[in-house]
């Protein structure tokens, strides 16, 4: 079943439920747990979940199989959830060299390399510092 990035579902569980199933629920996950504010409101999130499943029929221990690969499957717990939620901060490295141009708009002229403070261990780019915040929001 191709996913919205266009790759396949693997290791589906054997709980009952369909790949489209699965993906069904991902997507729904994916949007709810990117709007919650907190860890409070994510364990919300979770909560809704294995209700949602049980009403599906699935069994208590079918219910946490399928929630855990659904959140396995969820592309932003890849992602620093705590960093979703910061507000974005850049941090000047250096100045770039004079023939650099700005990653975001492509111009040169007063280019830095400034990276993302907000993502730990995030990776520094050529960039006006006005184009940054722009710039790591696609991401």
């Amino acid at each position: 079943m191709p996913t919205g990035g266009g790759e396949e579902l693997r290791g589906i569980p054997d709980v009952g439920l369909t790949g489209a199933a699965f993906q069904a629920l991902i997507n729904t996950y994916v949007m709810m747990s990117f709007e919650a504010a907190d860890a409070a409101a994510l364990e919300g999130v979770n909560s809704s979940f294995r209700k949602r499943l049980t009403d599906r029929g699935l069994r208590p221990e079918e219910v946490e199989t399928a929630l855990a690969y659904i959140r396995k499957s969820t592309p932003t717990s890849t992602i620093d959830k705590t960093s979703l939620f910061l507000p974005f901060k850049s941090r000047v490295i250096a100045d770039a060299p004079a023939e650099a141009v700005c990653m975001h708009c492509h111009q040169g002229g007063d280019v830095k390399r400034i990276t993302n403070a907000s993502v730990v261990g995030g990776k520094s780019e050529t960039l006006h510092e006005g184009c940054a915040a722009e710039w790591f929001a696609k991401l």
